[in-house]
């Protein structure tokens, strides 16, 4: 075979060079300019080792501040299908002025009622109540199981929309199983408890009903 001669390599490196402008050169893998090129980004050398992403594992959820909000579900018998699960209360009867609401943010959750108190005359002596909330965004509904010596049981149903304005909470029906009308409490809320101030009774007397947030 003929040795190379400075021509032939000259023309050599000339053909190699005119090789490499028509293929075009290699660009770095995702690199914009070489999807613009119409470049094939996935094709690798086979000498090239595949990398694999590094297994993360993802941070435990943080707890949740209560249950979930979600709102009850009818039924073919009641508005929704809460049922108290407190203890029964007995109301309590107070002398003198109730507090004042100091309104508050409700947070959303179900609560459990922990006390009743009674201001003013004639004090419901023989009232023991069992009364849940739920409560989730505007959308609020409520359980009341009543026992008192004349009746064993009154069970009681609201579902509604509520709206607030100062101390005060107003509770518009959408669904009521003893044709309860709007209502407005007095309310004091913080991020476990819920207190609600319940009137028109006789006499003008005020109920003040604890809550719980489970």
């Amino acid at each position: 075979m003929p040795l190379a001669t400075p021509k032939r390599v000259a023309l050599l490196v000339a053909t190699v060079a005119s090789l490499a402008t028509a293929c075009g050169a290699r660009t770095p893998l995702f690199d914009v300019e070489a999807a613009d090129a119409g470049q094939d980004v996935e094709t690798l050398d086979a000498n090239v080792p595949e990398v694999s992403a590094p297994e993360t594992s993802l941070p435990e959820a943080t707890p949740d501040e209560g249950p979930p909000c979600m709102p009850p579900t009818p039924t073919a018998t009641a508005c929704n299908d809460l049922t108290p699960s407190g203890l029964p209360v007995t109301v309590q009867c107070a002398a003198g002025t109730p507090p004042t609401p100091t309104g508050g943010t409700v947070t959303d959750g179900t609560y459990e009622m922990v006390s009743s108190t009674f201001y003013g005359s004639p004090c419901p002596v023989d009232d023991v109540e069992r009364i849940v909330w739920d409560a989730c965004g505007q959308n609020w509904a409520t359980a009341e199981f009543v026992i008192t010596a004349a009746v064993p049981m009154t069970r009681l149903y609201i579902n509604g929309t509520v709206t607030f304005e100062g101390g005060g909470v107003t509770l518009t029906p959408s669904c009521s199983t003893n044709g309860v009308n709007t209502t407005t409490f007095g309310y004091d809320a913080t991020p476990t408890d819920l207190t609600l101030y319940v009137h028109g009774f006789q006499g003008g007397g005020v109920r003040v009903d604890e809550f719980v947030r489970q």
